[in-house]
């Protein structure tokens, strides 16, 4: 999907490209140093609009580029579930899983913002006209649901969250969110909540047992890399925004209990050196500091590695304890 695609859909039609731009570095202001304010774009259908051109656009790689990183039966019963979008906006993820599932079920789009409503309607309308969608809280659905909260938990806040998750009841709940200390501390409260009741963690954590950085000084945070069409790489340009690295916090949780990993999490990659490259790995919720010798590899899996990021799922065997603990590691096919 491009820019020039969504023009005829936007509830304000721009007069110009730089009118575009200013709309965008506004916005881009509001998520970054006018926090206090942010809410007020939601009411404004020229940012909500121009939200619409950027954030949507650049947003969507996300949903299948974090798919990798979990077990295929999961992905699998994902992409037969009916989609509940909590906190939709103008249905980013909405349209991310459509494209991605082809899906011709009902899309369900929880949103309190009227501007974001009517943005949401035009896009589908435009789009799609193969499934319904219904822009409120379903009352009874059949067959496995997906509760997907993308970048909304963090504005809802942890209480409010999880009343939502327990009048709807999903089979499954999907966390993309902000990648920051400060929404992983509200992740913890509401992964202790979750896994108090009936739910078990698929990703990232590979049982239900504590996080083994919930007391410290750090967070859990996930990365991917996309280039994106060179029309919204010449926007983020104009306005100084870099979307090709994007951080998040990813976590999956269900009410089933057969999708869970034993692969070990990228948690950190740190300066590599010119022998090895240095990790930081989660696994069985312990953390281990790890070395990958460069000495074996070919100059293919040496560049494969250098662009290794946080949240890749890592098969390994130990080659050798280090000093104070930290392995040497081989990595698995």
């Amino acid at each position: 999907m491009e820019i020039k695609d969504c023009l005829p859909y936007l509830l304000h039609q721009f007069k110009s490209e730089q009118d575009v731009f200013d709309a965008i570095a506004e916005i881009s202001a509001k998520f970054t140093t006018n926090r206090e304010n942010i809410s007020d774009y939601l009411h404004d259908e020229r940012l909500v609009s121009a939200y619409t051109l950027y954030y949507l656009l650049t947003n969507i790689p996300k949903f299948e580029g974090v798919l990798k990183w979990l077990p295929e039966e999961f992905v699998n019963e994902l992409k037969n579930a009916t989609f509940i979008d909590m906190g939709a906006g103008p249905g980013t993820f909405s349209f991310a899983f459509k494209n991605w599932s082809h899906s011709s079920k009902a899309i369900y789009q929880v949103e309190l913002s009227e501007a974001m409503k009517k943005q949401a309607r035009l896009l589908w309308n435009g789009f799609f006209t193969d499934s319904e969608l219904i822009q409120n809280i379903p009352s009874q659905v059949d067959g496995p649901t997906v509760m997907f909260f993308g970048h909304s938990a963090n504005e809802m806040g942890v209480e409010t969250t999880l009343r939502y998750i327990e009048r709807i009841n999903p089979t499954h709940i999907v966390f993309l969110e902000p990648g920051t200390k400060d929404f992983f501390k509200k992740m913890l409260l509401i992964r202790d909540r979750l896994l108090l009741s009936t739910w078990n963690q698929v990703y990232p954590c590979s049982s239900n047992a504590q996080c083994p950085i919930k007391d410290k000084d750090d967070w859990c945070h996930q990365y991917i890399h996309h280039v994106h069409t060179d029309e919204l790489e010449r926007v983020g340009q104009k306005v100084g925004i870099n979307r090709r690295f994007m951080s998040m916090t990813f976590q999956v949780f269900s009410n089933q209990n057969v999708f869970q990993t034993a692969k070990a999490k990228l948690m950190r990659v740190k300066d590599e050196t010119k022998f090895s490259f240095e990790w930081v790995l989660c696994h069985n919720e312990q953390i281990y500091e790890v070395q990958v010798m460069k000495r074996g590899l070919n100059k293919a899996q040496i560049k494969e590695l250098s662009q290794a990021l946080a949240g890749r799922l890592i098969d390994y065997q130990i080659e050798k304890v280090l000093e104070q603990g930290k392995l040497r590691i081989k990595l698995l096919p």
